[in-house]
């Protein structure tokens, strides 16, 4: 048996989750997922474990608050959980205390362990206790046995904590992009004309954080007050009241906040966009460029998330930007607002890159060779 231990079932790791026990029900390798606590009292997200075709539990571990919108789940009786599972490999996520319990349990037993990271070398350094961190992250590492890392950023900071490229897989962090490619197409077929007057329509797609960017979005637009562009803003939190002031200290009139959607209400909003911006000052990854990417949009994408580069291709399917340099974000809303066919054929584009290598198949193809690199 492969067990994963984790945090909180969310809508983008189920689908992964079932397509990795998919691959390993293949080679005769059942998969159970320890979820350490039900879900974070901040997102709002569906229940969505209905749809899990692997087997679950949900440990409901005690924590205690971290920071202003996070938790920190204690591992209180994990020993107790996996010694119950006769694990021959444990997937531990990330580097908490339930990364560190996990991976002292497994030594004590012998048990294969891989360490499944999403950190990048710029987050890493805006964190507290960086020393501290680097010596309880490098101990870890270096007794997996194989790590999987979200993408080349996070590839690039397990090289630096000394792990060889023989001991780490990339599984790029997936959504389910057969459903936006899928769901997206589809409502895109049923559009027989124009849905809106404006010459293009931009999208943003994310928690409403100051660290999200969305500032440099709105004083870009000012610049491009004169151009036919409306930008639709899904998502909530609690930066929200000051983007909405902001919208309206700028006299934009073609903002609209749409509040938080579930995962299903996605697609009317990405089948409706014209191109998508993702400008985030800080983030390990941004999955929502792989939602855009899987629906076909061209993308507006910040140098400083560790998900651009293995999502957009500069010139090829978008443009990857400074965020703080508002010019140089008008300029490209500007091009891309004013050019239909750049638009269209970056969108192509988009597509091409999803399923050559950015797809949620070959993610649980590079969770399942690390996998097979540490059983017999």
């Amino acid at each position: 048996m492969v067990a994963i231990l984790t945090n909180i079932p969310t809508p983008y790791r189920i689908p992964l989750f079932n397509c990795i026990a998919d691959q390993l029900a293949q080679r005769h390798f059942p998969l159970q997922v320890l979820f350490a606590m039900p879900t974070y009292h901040r997102r709002q997200w569906q229940s969505v474990l209905a749809e899990a075709r692997f087997e679950y539990q949900l440990l409901d571990l005690p924590r205690v608050p971290w920071g202003e919108e996070y938790v920190l789940a204690i591992p209180h009786r994990l020993s107790q959980a996996l010694r119950a599972l006769h694990a021959s490999c444990l997937v531990l996520g990330g580097f908490n205390l339930l990364a560190l319990s996990g991976a002292s349990f497994a030594q004590r037993h012998r048990i294969p362990y891989i360490i499944w990271s999403g950190e990048t070398i710029a987050e890493a350094q805006q964190r507290r206790g960086k020393s501290v961190r680097r010596f309880l992250r490098h101990r870890l590492t270096r007794r997996a046995t194989a790590c999987i890392a979200y993408g080349t950023r996070a590839q690039e900071y397990l090289q630096a904590l000394g792990v060889t490229n023989e001991r780490i897989r990339v599984a790029v962090n997936c959504v389910d992009t057969d459903f936006f490619r899928d769901q997206v197409s589809a409502r895109r077929s049923l559009v027989t004309a124009p849905s809106h007057t404006v010459g293009a329509r931009l999208l943003f797609v994310g928690h409403l954080q100051r660290r999200k960017g969305l500032d440099s979005v709105l004083h870009a637009l000012k610049l491009c007050e004169h151009l036919p562009v409306k930008l639709d803003v899904v998502g909530d939190g609690p930066a929200r009241a000051h983007y909405e002031h902001l919208a309206a200290e700028l006299s934009l009139h073609n903002v609209i906040f749409h509040g938080f959607r579930q995962k299903a209400e996605l697609p009317d909003f990405y089948a409706a966009a014209d191109f998508f911006v993702f400008p985030s000052l800080q983030e390990i990854f941004g999955l929502v460029l792989v939602e855009a990417a899987a629906a076909g949009l061209p993308i507006i994408a910040s140098k400083f998330a560790g998900g651009t580069v293995d999502v957009v291709q500069e010139g090829r399917n978008g443009f990857v930007v400074d965020p703080t340099d508002i010019s140089a974000l008008a300029q490209r809303i500007k091009e891309l607002c004013l050019n239909p066919a750049m638009r269209a054929a970056m969108g192509r584009q988009s597509l091409q890159i999803v399923a050559e290598s950015v797809n949620i198949q070959r993610s649980a193809e590079g969770f399942v060779q690390a996998v097979l690199s540490c059983v017999p």
